[in-house]
């Protein structure tokens, strides 16, 4: 008996956190600003490189690490009709393929300085802006030691 309240209760409480089911303050957004690493990098290592990885040739879609847009480019694309754009070209997407949460002093910028690169930018906090925070797998990989020129967590 106990398992079934238990999972009554568990059922309740997803629907109420659900977020379609939130209240807004605002009836859009108006911006998109990402932060992260490679899976939302959106060609700032790629314009950083001059150039140089991630290649088209490996199956990768206009600069980023994918085979097509990311998600959030799918956000952006989907409230404003546009793909988010690298910071490194004035855009709001400050993401570098191999950020870290940490910095690890290897000139990819990590967290911390592309925080410090938003705050540069003179951009401010939009109050109804979307913010994408996507870090954290670089991190993994480097304390199991499977980073490296080659590796998984190569970029």
């Amino acid at each position: 008996m106990t398992r079934r309240w238990a999972f009554t209760f568990g059922i309740l409480a997803a629907l109420a956190a659900n977020p379609a089911l939130a209240d807004r303050d605002t009836a859009r957004y108006t911006s998109v600003t990402v932060f992260g690493d490679s899976l939302v990098d959106a060609g700032n290592l790629y314009i950083a490189n001059g150039g140089t990885r991630p290649d088209p040739a490996l199956g990768y879609f206009r600069n980023r690490f994918t085979n097509g847009f990311d998600y959030p480019d799918l956000l952006s694309l989907d409230l404003f009709g546009a793909p988010t754009t690298p910071s490194l070209l004035g855009g709001g997407n400050f993401a570098f393929g191999g950020a870290r949460v940490v910095d690890t002093a290897d000139g990819i910028p990590d967290l911390q300085a592309q925080l410090g690169a938003f705050q540069a930018s003179g951009r401010g906090v939009d109050p109804n802006g979307l913010y994408i925070f996507n870090l954290g797998g670089n991190d993994v990989f480097a304390a199991k030691g499977v980073f490296g020129p080659q590796g998984i967590g190569s970029y």
